[in-house]
């Protein structure tokens, strides 16, 4: 007990509390006060503290959660892809449709010849009274995919679609062959001459049909039952074998970037304009233009100025002394002396238009910034990304673990616990009772205290009792 008592009053934070509460020339604390001065004294003392302290903690509080905002507001306008990302336009939307991709290294043009499209094959059958009642047969279909020359067929895959008797129609076939998703669209066409099935592969000369009938009636070639859908690509005639007629053969797509020669066995191309789609859509010519996007770059620079005015407004009268002054001095020196490029092409945020006013809210002049932006879009935008950066760096460093604000922080809830414990006892004091031991007894001690030079009222206490 005697241990806890003298560890408590050597802390040296309850002897700063004493002098801020008893004056800083006095060695009194609660042990050497007058009982008759406890109330007045002590009391209002630690209240004006914790009064000032908790003033002190909110306005620390309201600059960390200002900084806090700030950072995790403006951090993504770090990288230049959120700032302005690329964009890719097509001159002739005829002929293809392009989008960049977050890979998109530098901005560009590129002339595009497409020549020829890639397709999928079709076929039809020979035409049928009707679709839904008249009877192909039933069995099973074998399709193989590959590629075809004058002479022979390449299979490189192969898949098998069964054809029940119920599913014997035309339009019970074409039924079969989509729920089976085996990358052959298959539907009903109807004309003058009747009913037939059109079936369509996927893009792509590797994407040629070669399909095998295993008809229940037992003769896989001719054109009665399921086998009038048998089709082979380089041999056979109608009646044995090649059944179906082709309108449509497959192919692959043959364009040009730039004069390069391209191609594909899809209309879809990731590879011949890095980091950009293309879709093409037709024959014919379209210039690729990859730019940085103009309209994001306005939007990333009004959040900027946005954030950086709910900052100021969120910590006003926090910045002229002390902690606040630092911070603010820091992230000015962000501000103002952040650049890209050199010389002529040397660009800052005034000149991009972006500034303060004299009570330093922040604003964007749209056709400074457009003219900026439009003379030099990469410097525009890496002195954006710059400037972000910067103030995240300052905000994480100003609210870390280990920083000043935080460490004063600390110190200051420290601070308010000490004045609580001190609150405590004298209220105990002043109830009779100190620490456990009458208050009288306490008391009739004081008559001694002149005759001991401890620093401390528990010292002199101690030496009174012996102890």
């Amino acid at each position: 007990m005697i241990n806890a008592i003298t560890n408590y009053y050597n802390n040296p934070y309850i002897l700063g509390l004493q002098q801020q509460i008893y004056g800083t020339g006095s060695n009194s604390g609660l042990f050497g006060i007058n009982p008759a001065n406890t109330q007045l004294s002590g009391a209002t003392g630690l209240s004006q503290l914790e009064s000032s302290t908790k003033v002190k903690l909110s306005s620390l509080g309201r600059l960390r959660s200002g900084l806090d905002a700030l950072g995790d507001n403006i951090g993504a306008l770090g990288n230049k892809s959120t700032v302005a990302p690329f964009v890719a336009a097509s001159s002739n939307q005829a002929v293809a449709r392009s989008e960049a991709a977050s890979n998109v290294k530098r901005a560009g043009q590129y002339q595009l010849s497409v020549s020829q499209l890639a397709r999928g094959q079709e076929l039809s059958s020979n035409p049928l009274s009707d679709k839904d009642s008249t009877i192909v047969g039933s069995g099973s279909l074998k399709f193989e995919f590959g590629r075809t020359s004058a002479s022979s067929f390449t299979a490189e895959r192969s898949a098998s679609v069964s054809i029940s008797s119920t599913d014997g129609t035309l339009g019970g076939i074409a039924n079969a062959i989509n729920r089976a998703n085996i990358g052959v669209t298959a539907s009903v066409s109807e004309s003058d001459e009747g009913y037939r099935l059109n079936l369509r592969s996927q893009d792509g000369s590797n994407n040629t049909l070669r399909i095998s009938v295993s008809d229940n009636d037992g003769n896989n070639l001719d054109l009665a039952g399921l086998s009038k859908l048998a089709y082979n690509p380089v041999g056979g005639d109608s009646g044995d074998g090649r059944n179906l007629t082709q309108s449509v053969a497959a192919s692959d797509a043959s364009f040009t970037i730039d004069g390069r020669n391209q191609a594909g066995n899809a209309n879809t191309n990731n590879a011949a304009i890095n980091g950009v789609k293309l879709t093409l859509t037709g024959v014919g010519d379209a210039s690729i233009e990859i730019t940085r996007d103009a309209k994001a770059f306005q939007t990333s620079a009004g959040k900027l100025v946005e954030q950086l005015n709910i900052y100021q407004k969120s910590t006003d009268g926090l910045t002229d002394k002390g902690i606040g002054a630092k911070i603010n001095n820091q992230l000015q020196a962000v501000i103002n002396d952040s650049s890209s490029g050199y010389g002529n092409d040397r660009l800052t945020l005034k000149s991009l238009g972006i500034q303060a006013d004299s009570k330093g809210t922040f604003s964007v002049d749209s056709g400074k910034l457009q003219a900026s932006f439009a003379a030099n879009p990469e410097g525009a935008v890496d002195l954006l990304s710059k400037v972000a950066s910067g103030i995240k760096q300052i905000a994480d460093s100003n609210t870390g673990s280990t920083a000043e604000l935080q460490i004063n922080s600390r110190q200051l809830e420290r601070s308010l616990e000490l004045i609580d414990t001190q609150r405590s006892l004298l209220y105990n004091y002043n109830q009779q009772y100190v620490n456990g031991l009458p208050a009288d007894s306490i008391t009739s001690l004081f008559n001694y205290v002149p005759k001991f030079n401890g620093n401390s009222p528990i010292a002199r206490y101690l030496a009174v009792a012996g102890l």
